[in-house]
């Protein structure tokens, strides 16, 4: 009954149906009232590290930066141009590897600016430092060592996030916890025909309520279930998420995606022993579980994971699919 509050890090610009490059709208603004307080913003420096006094304080930066206004201007024409690629396709679809192949040589040839040109500089704080670092989730190194569960994950993330703001808090004395915790997503609806069916693990168990928020559904895949996730439909449900896929409200990486598992990446089978078969599953786990749902769905039992059987679809006799 509560009026929706728009999203707190979705800024609200021109191309605010996409689901990347949205911080600009967040930024701009900041960084345009700071300059218009007499803030001075030097873009393409990283710093490096931390200036520590006999007391521990911390009193300044060392920062390597690129000075030359042509090598800076090439720099930030690079990445820009690595960014689109990056941003053309979800890299779950075929074709991706080679978008990405082609932002990753760009970084490269902006890398090659910033070990040839870059300078490193002194920068005395006379009140203080703020660190705002962000995560580690592309440093890979990091990922095996303090989150392995998610080594394997496509990393959501920018190229930003190599943990180095992490670290250089650690070289000045500060502690880290719960480093192992990330945020894994993995979002079932739309189309709302997956959330109605069965996300099962590796054994065909259900394991969590399909309607949740991704990163919910993300939590117990990683944590619990060994990362695997398998949505178990019948012809019925992959024909409505084919027509959801058009939906008005849809985004085009959302409609892309169910497009992708339902007409080319899906497991099929006729029967659920065979779907079983295919997927390294026990089958009459499978065939249990499928069961059960289908009674909760015609309201004949509770569902164990607290989904009302207007939520739910029964999953008939096949064809049958996974995703």
């Amino acid at each position: 009954m509560a009026k929706p509050a728009a999203r707190g890090h979705r800024g609200v610009g021109r191309n605010g149906k996409l689901a990347w490059g949205l911080g600009k709208f967040i930024f701009n603004p900041l960084r345009d009232a700071a300059h218009a307080r007499g803030l001075v913003l030097h873009r393409h420096a990283e710093v490096k590290q931390l200036a520590l006094d006999t007391m521990g304080r911390v009193i300044g930066v060392r920062v390597e930066r690129i000075t030359d206004p042509i090598q800076s201007a090439r720099f930030a024409e690079l990445t820009a141009r690595a960014d689109k690629w990056f941003a053309l396709l979800p890299p779950t679809l075929p074709g991706a590897q080679l978008s990405y192949g082609r932002g990753y040589k760009l970084m490269a040839k902006a890398m090659e600016i910033e070990a040839k040109h870059r300078v490193s500089q002194w920068y005395r704080a006379k009140k203080g430092v703020v660190l705002s670092g962000g995560g580690f989730i592309v440093n890979k190194a990091m990922v095996s060592a303090l989150a392995p569960k998610y080594r394997d994950a496509l990393p959501n993330g920018t190229l930003g996030d190599t943990g180095s703001g992490i670290m250089l808090s650690v070289s000045a004395g500060a502690a880290t916890a719960l480093m192992e915790r990330v945020s894994g997503w993995r979002f079932l609806n739309p189309p709302l025909a997956w959330s109605q069916a069965i996300l099962v693990n590796g054994r065909g168990a259900r394991y969590v309520n399909e309607t949740l928020y991704g990163a919910a559904i993300g939590d117990k895949m990683v944590e619990e279930n060994e990362g695997r996730g398998y949505i178990i439909l019948d012809a019925a449900a992959r024909k409505a998420a084919l027509k959801q896929a058009f939906g008005k409200d849809v985004l085009g990486f959302q409609r892309d995606i169910t497009l992708f598992n339902c007409l080319i990446a899906a497991t099929k089978a006729r029967t659920l022993d065979a779907l079983a078969a295919k997927l390294g599953m026990d089958a009459s786990t499978l065939r249990q579980t499928v069961a059960d749902y289908n009674r909760a769905a015609r309201g004949e039992m509770p569902d164990p994971f607290h989904k009302a059987p207007e939520e739910m679809a029964e999953i008939g006799n096949g064809p049958l699919l996974c995703h």
